[in-house]
């Protein structure tokens, strides 16, 4: 699927030399998956991560990419991730809503 032929908008990236579109999770989504998308604010920056994050992590951004690639199986997800392009992800399918949430507000 081209990236200029999906159904939902998102961020742009290149995993091993194939173009997707990552949008973010759906309001039901979010909704359906709140205590995991909760569950990576835990994870230190810089630090290490639980095995039960990383799988988190890949059910959280298959879920993300199954709005654009219904196909994508689970398994390729895991394996399109890895620690250089892990914190793009997350903040690709957040909205980038965890790391806005860490920082001070503008008073």
């Amino acid at each position: 699927m081209n990236v200029d032929s999906v159904p939902f908008e998102g961020v742009p990236m290149t995993i091993g030399g194939r173009d997707f579109m990552v949008p973010a999770l759906s309001l039901k989504q979010v909704r359906a998956l709140r205590q995991e998308i909760e569950s990576l604010t835990a994870i230190p920056p810089g630090g290490a991560i639980t095995d039960k994050q990383i799988e988190t992590t890949v059910s959280l951004v298959h879920a993300a990419l199954s709005r654009n690639y219904p196909a994508l199986t689970l398994d390729q997800v895991f394996e399109m991730i890895d620690l250089r392009n892990m914190g793009s992800f997350i903040n690709a399918i957040t909205g980038a809503t965890l790391v806005a949430a860490k920082e001070p507000a503008n008073g």
